[in-house]
């Protein structure tokens, strides 16, 4: 028999899963834990946060997404600090755990990432801040060197209703660089004002 099957207990074959390249089963495992092996689990997945394999890494988040709690969300964060490619399925993990999280350092991430071009990220991070991320989209709006953020900025601003937003997408309509980033701006500042 393969190892991964004499491991006896959920917990078990998380560990195992860790130790023969089987990520893939990981989040599996994490839904059928006994009460008494998640948080040796979860303290198991937050370690696999720092390991260099990406699909480890990526296999642990989406673990603590079903098992986690608001407990895990500095451990998920920090790993999106150090890792590139994690940031959307992190905050898409600690919106399904429901942490708090703190604007400011999430709303750094994205900027630093400049995530705004990615849709479901944030999506998600309206839902987790709610009415000021009006504010860091607005400042999205403004990212000098990326037209995929602003066009991102503007797209979110327009799905998610922030009226208050609309001098600054008129300004960006027309005096954009970008004829993708204005056309963007455009059609936000008319979904949001007609």
């Amino acid at each position: 028999l393969p190892p991964a099957t004499l491991a006896r207990t959920p917990l078990d074959r998380i560990r195992a899963a860790f130790a023969l390249d089987e990520p893939e089963t990981i989040p599996g495992h994490a839904e059928t834990l006994e009460p008494d092996d998640v948080e040796p689990a979860r303290a198991a997945l937050r370690t696999a946060l720092s390991v260099p394999d990406v699909a480890v890494r990526r296999a642990a988040v989406d673990a603590l997404s079903r098992v986690g709690t608001a407990d895990d969300s500095p451990a998920l964060l920090d790993a999106a600090r150090r890792v590139r490619g994690l940031e959307t399925i992190v905050v898409s993990a600690i919106a399904a755990i429901a942490a708090p999280v703190s604007r400011t350092e999430l709303a750094e991430l994205f900027h630093r990432r400049l995530k705004w071009a990615d849709d479901e990220a944030v999506d998600h991070f309206v839902s987790l801040v709610g009415e000021p991320a009006a504010e860091d989209l607005t400042r999205a709006l403004q990212t000098r060197f990326y037209p995929p953020a602003r066009m991102g900025a503007a797209r979110a601003l327009a799905r998610h209703g922030f009226k208050e937003t609309i001098f600054s997408l008129r300004t960006r309509s027309l005096t954009d660089p970008n004829e993708d980033a204005r056309r963007a701006a455009a059609e936000a500042l008319e979904a949001l004002s007609g």
